[in-house]
């Protein structure tokens, strides 16, 4: 049998939200992975006692002698037998143990006997009533080591991944105490002795159910001492005691579905107290493990408590597999004296959109160099990652810039629509609801450009960024299908109802098989901006960076509020690198030649 936690109230949030709720136990309900019901083991009491019915002797007539009968020996009186009955969907194997003591005087009528149910129904030791009224104590999961029923030394499992230990790890106790007569039903009512952490996992592209995640609870009290007879709350025993604190395996029962798109894991542990700020959950995927934080200050568990918390999956934002690398095999043309390969930047004059002929004037790039490219734009999980791995505050100034002129600048603010908000009950950032992986807006050029330097790459150059987009094709408006058109289906640009970012990579990849260089949201690189470069630039550039000075940073791509003809290849705009906009973004690009950690 395994008695599920009742959640009275439940606040799903989908990226770091802490919620506490406590069990009512007059609610609880049963199912064998979700919310808990009472159960009551119903003790029917049936008598076995049968009237003798024996005939008294008759008066001899006179004179007649009658003879002796034989002599009748008295039909030996049964006992009442205590017939057990559960009404209750217990698991096949599931064994309780039973205590009953004399309501009068107290004494031990008898202890610790086993009952098992079988699939259909109980067996284990027959069972009778010996005094006129009887205290019933009961648990589970039964234990043959058990001496005393005051003092039951109880371990939750330290692996309860799987469904059997998770099940035996829950320790629950019933107690009829006022006494029950001869003859009369008694109900026992199990309850928590227990308290259960509950962790819900947002569903994201960095793992799903093929990517095994493991969750762990960390340093927490594995032992316990119960009093079946006094119906107090167990406590864990913590204090230095071997085996006493251990890592707790925590179990997955629900997977995301059509209602939902959590992980949940849960784990049964005794009653405690969760310290504040201490790291309580331990996650290893793909041979890596990340820790993180529980409550921010000390939690007290009771019995029968269920604390939830959300906490996505981390993002190792360092991972190479958001990374693509642009080949060189896809350049346009090749210069006919070194074999290096090149590409024709900006727009023809006849394209339609075009808005300034210096602006985007077209002209030949010679690229040198393969290198990396961003798949997908980077998430407001990725960035959420590296504010917290770097102690960013709410003010979203980070103190690690090395040269001082950066210290004042603001990285990213908050946008509770489809960006990040600083929770300050976990003092940490985190994604606004269901938006773990859609593109980071509301950040700075500056809060690109540390989030690369810390990746060890930097922001795409324009020219860097036009190649990427064009995704093979040559001097057509758009990089993606035949380079002609495009549309909602293709692109997360203006349609009807799109009043949101989209999570990154849910449209087709181009040429390069990199995500979103059109719409979703615009895009930071490198360069200044200088109206008149691409013009000034004689026909021809060799590994442009752009101008060495300006007031504002190019912006590219367009976003999901614009038409396609501002979301082509070409398309420029600029805002000062102090700007934090709701539809900016940005990617990273690498080196050919650096190196992972």
């Amino acid at each position: 049998m395994f008695c599920d936690y009742v959640l009275l109230k439940i606040v799903i949030v989908k990226c770091i939200e802490l919620t506490f709720v406590k069990i009512k136990q007059s609610a609880m309900k049963r199912t064998l992975w979700h919310f808990l019901a009472a159960l009551a083991l119903t003790l029917m009491l049936v008598s076995c006692v049968k009237d003798n019915d024996i005939d008294s002797p008759s008066q001899e007539e006179p004179g007649t002698e009658e003879p002796k009968p034989e002599e009748q020996k008295p039909e030996e009186e049964s006992k009442p037998e205590i017939i057990f009955k559960l009404e209750c969907d217990w698991a096949e194997g599931d064994a309780v143990g039973i205590y009953a003591y004399d309501a009068e005087s107290n004494d031990l009528v008898f202890g610790n006997k086993k009952l098992i149910f079988d699939g259909t129904g109980w067996a284990g030791d027959k069972l009778c009533w010996e005094k006129d009224s009887l205290k019933f104590y009961a648990y589970y999961p039964y234990d043959e080591n058990i001496a005393d029923p005051a003092a039951i030394s109880f371990n939750v499992k330290e692996d309860q991944s799987g469904e059997n230990e998770y099940r035996l790890s829950d320790f629950l106790v019933a107690r009829s105490k006022d006494g029950v007569k001869i003859g009369n039903e008694v109900k026992l009512e199990f309850r928590h002795e227990c308290a259960m952490i509950q962790v819900e996992v947002p569903e994201s592209k960095y793992w799903n159910i093929d990517k095994k995640l493991e969750v762990s609870l960390c340093g927490v009290g594995i032992s316990a001492e119960i009093n079946l007879l006094e119906d107090s709350d167990a406590s864990a025993t913590t204090e230095e005691t071997k085996g006493s604190v251990g890592n707790v395996k925590m179990c997955l029962v629900e997977k995301p579905g059509d209602e939902g798109k959590n992980y949940v894991y849960r784990a049964v542990i005794p009653v405690q107290t969760l310290k504040g700020g201490s790291t309580l959950f331990s996650y290893v995927t793909d041979g890596k493990e990340f820790k993180l934080g529980g409550p921010v200050e000390d939690c007290a568990l009771n019995a029968a408590d269920v604390k939830v918390f959300n906490r996505s999956l981390p993002v190792d934002y360092k991972h190479p597999d958001v990374i693509q690398m642009v080949v060189d095999q896809k350049g346009t043309f090749k210069h006919p004296l070194d074999g290096l390969w090149y590409f024709k930047m900006g727009s023809p004059k006849t394209e339609a959109g075009r808005n300034n002929t210096n602006v985007e004037n077209q002209h030949n790039v010679h690229m040198s160099r393969s290198y990396y490219m961003g798949k997908y734009e980077v998430t407001n999980a990725e960035y959420a990652s590296f504010l917290n791995e770097n102690k960013i505050g709410s003010d979203g100034i980070w103190n690690g810039w090395k040269d001082a002129e950066n210290k004042s600048k603001v990285l990213v603010r908050q946008y509770a629509k489809f960006g990040l908000i600083w929770d300050a009950e976990l003092a940490e950032w985190k994604p606004a609801d269901g938006c773990c992986d859609c593109p980071v807006v509301n950040v700075s050029w500056y809060g690109a450009k540390a989030f690369a330097d810390c990746v060890g790459g930097a922001l795409p150059t324009e020219a860097q960024w036009e190649f990427a987009c064009r995704g093979g094709l040559e001097e057509t408006p758009f990089g993606l299908g035949n380079g002609l058109d495009l549309t909602g289906e293709m692109a997360h640009i203006r349609a009807t109802d799109r009043k949101t970012t989209a999570p990154v990579g849910s449209y087709s990849p181009n040429g390069f098989d990199l995500y979103d260089l059109h719409g979703n949201v615009s895009e930071w690189v490198a360069d200044w901006f200088d109206v008149n470069y691409y013009g000034g630039s004689g026909g021809f550039a060799w590994n442009p960076t752009g101008p060495e000075t300006g007031t504002g940073k190019v912006v590219r791509g367009g976003d999901f509020t614009m038409d396609k003809l501002s979301c082509r290849c070409a398309a420029r705009v600029y805002c000062s690198p102090r700007v934090t906009n709701m539809l900016i973004g940005f990617r990273v690009a690498f080196d050919q030649d650096m190196k992972w950690e």
